[in-house]
């Protein structure tokens, strides 16, 4: 009975020292956003500026302007502005306070 309650309580700190460890190692990670910018005619529209703004940004365009990153991460920071792809594709990575 002192083996597998000692067994156990092992296990038990082995598991709690993993998840200690998988803890510090943590990173914020964003929300990705993924759309498509249509013209008039409902057609994509290559080459597209897509402006992404702080949730509290004012004016037209808007400012400030929030940062964007290519991964979720947060460690590849894209232009932003940024532009759609050939078929008016656009995505990005960025914190939840932005719009």
């Amino acid at each position: 009975m002192i083996r597998m309650v000692k067994h156990v309580f092992l296990l038990r700190a082995c598991y709690m020292g993993r998840v200690l460890a998988c803890a510090t190692t943590a990173r914020a990670q964003g929300s990705r956003k993924d759309d498509i910018v249509f013209n008039a005619q409902g057609r994509p529209m290559a080459g597209a500026s897509v402006r992404v703004c702080m949730s509290a940004a004012t004016g037209q365009p808007c400012t400030p302007l929030a940062q964007i990153y290519s991964d979720s991460a947060q460690t590849q920071a894209l232009a932003n502005p940024t532009s759609t792809d050939g078929l008016g594709n656009y995505n990005f990575y960025a914190a939840l306070d932005v719009t």
